[in-house]
């Protein structure tokens, strides 16, 4: 009984802290796939991995935005697999029913971001959500905090160039 109560207690803790992260978690997944339908598609695909392997660990955001990561990367390699990825066609198209949704600012800078690398948009994603401390994302991302630091400084100027080269 008491192990009943405890899975229902892990199962409330979960879907709250899934609650609590699932806009910023969608934003930073906008920001890394560029479609409405292929974040909402790798979010699921989170979640379910969350649960599946991580159900019984303490609840943690970070984990969260990792397996999310990661679960973006195996995309990626499945569509390197089966079409050949053509530069013209970036990753930041974005439907029609949802442009209305999206405003101009948020086009370009998704744009932007297209035009970093996989690792650079990563990093400056989760920055950029503010969930993640820098110890957290320097973590999971295996260099010292220091060095997030200043490859997100560089990103930032990057950024800027890019939407500086974009205005008429």
């Amino acid at each position: 009984m008491i192990k009943g109560k405890r899975s229902k207690d892990t199962m409330h803790d979960l879907s709250s802290m899934f609650e609590e992260n699932r806009a910023r978690l969608f934003s930073y997944l906008m920001r890394m796939c560029g479609t409405y339908e292929l974040a909402w598609d790798i979010m699921q695909e989170t979640y379910t991995r969350y649960l599946e392997r991580y159900r019984e660990r303490e609840n943690s955001p970070a984990l969260l935005y990792k397996i999310a990561y990661h679960a973006f990367v195996d995309h990626t390699r499945r569509q390197a697999r089966e079409v050949v990825f053509e530069e013209e066609h970036a990753v930041h198209e974005i439907d029609l029913e949802h442009t209305l949704m999206v405003r101009e600012g948020y086009q370009s800078v998704l744009r932007a971001l297209g035009q970093l690398g996989q690792d650079d948009r990563n990093l400056i994603s989760l920055v950029i959500g503010g969930d993640v401390s820098y110890r957290q994302i320097a973590d999971m991302m295996g260099m010292s905090e220091a060095n997030v630091k200043v490859r997100v400084h560089r990103i930032r100027i990057r950024l800027r160039e890019i939407l500086k080269g974009e205005k008429p």
